[in-house]
């Protein structure tokens, strides 16, 4: 699948920032692309920014929740993991 972000956004970045983020993408959503095109979503579109930025931090702090090794530490910070998205996601 193919991910579109807004093109002039994608080509103010330099060639290391564009492969830093493929990176990223692909890293974790398997077999994802990045295509910029005119209809993607652009920075200046804050609602769905914003709400694309919460979603990465939430999932980032569920990433880094798995690793801890007592069950009950593991389910208190996924959970505050999706408090803090859905408090994050409010605001946007």
């Amino acid at each position: 699948m193919t991910i579109k972000v807004n093109k002039q956004d994608w080509n103010a970045l330099s060639a290391t920032e564009q492969n830093e983020i493929s990176s990223i993408i692909g890293a974790h959503f398997t077999g994802e692309t990045i295509e910029a095109t005119d209809d993607g979503a652009a920075i200046a579109d804050v609602g769905s920014f914003c709400t694309m930025i919460c979603n990465a931090a939430e999932a980032a702090a569920t990433a880094l929740c798995s690793r801890l090794t007592n069950p009950t530490a593991k389910q208190v910070c996924l959970m505050a993991a999706q408090s803090a998205g859905d408090l994050c996601r409010s605001k946007c």
